[in-house]
């Protein structure tokens, strides 16, 4: 979307879409989990896959947690993220790893070991949206797309159906240079790849 002020029309669907995943019901919510991990273990990119990353979801997002359990029965090494600062580090975990809430509240694994992301054949990343371009709008931290500049691997946005934009109908998600793109959509019920 080309936009004067990206910024704004960032926060206005920021806005909108935390206003719908909030009453989004909780069934809703572990039907959609589940959901989600057919889809990305159907993938290619996934199945031949060494190594995964992941991150831990927030409540209203579309949940992980059944995600992670399914790649920790695999032989896939899994990463998952801690806030540092300005930045994410990563780990990697096991069935065993213990976890405590971290910044933003949301569970962080509990290790002094750092990996680095790099080593990460797919990346699954957080969205609040996405369009068909691969545009993706985040919380508004910049975490991602500063862990993201410098690779080049396998994108994988995870979102709920209606929080794909279609830029065929009209503008998609605002970006601005420094935001990353990625790859494949999942959602509960479609894979999407990008054009």
């Amino acid at each position: 979307m080309v936009d004067d002020f990206p910024e704004s029309a960032k926060v206005r669907l920021r806005s909108r879409i935390r206003a719908a995943r909030i009453v989004r019901s909780e069934d809703e919510r572990i039907t959609s989990a589940h959901a989600l991990v057919a889809l990305v273990l159907e993938l290619p990119e996934v199945m031949t896959a060494a190594t995964v990353a992941l991150y831990m979801s927030m409540p209203t997002e579309p949940g992980t947690a059944p995600l992670l359990r399914a790649l920790l029965d695999t032989d896939r090494r899994v990463l998952l993220p801690r806030v540092s600062g300005e930045s994410l580090t990563w780990t990697s975990v096991t069935r065993e790893t213990r976890f405590a809430p971290g910044a933003y509240g949301i569970d962080e694994p509990i290790s002094d070991g750092h990996v680095s992301l790099s080593l990460a054949d797919v990346i699954v990343v957080p969205a609040l949206a996405v369009d068909l371009h691969g545009a993706r709008l985040g919380q508004g931290g910049g975490f991602y797309d500063r862990a993201l500049a410098q690779l080049n691997c396998r994108t994988i946005a995870l979102v709920f159906d209606d929080e794909v934009i279609d830029v065929a109908a009209g503008p998609g998600v605002p970006t601005e240079p420094h935001d990353c793109r990625v790859d494949i959509i999942i959602t509960p019920q479609r894979i999407l790849r990008v054009s």
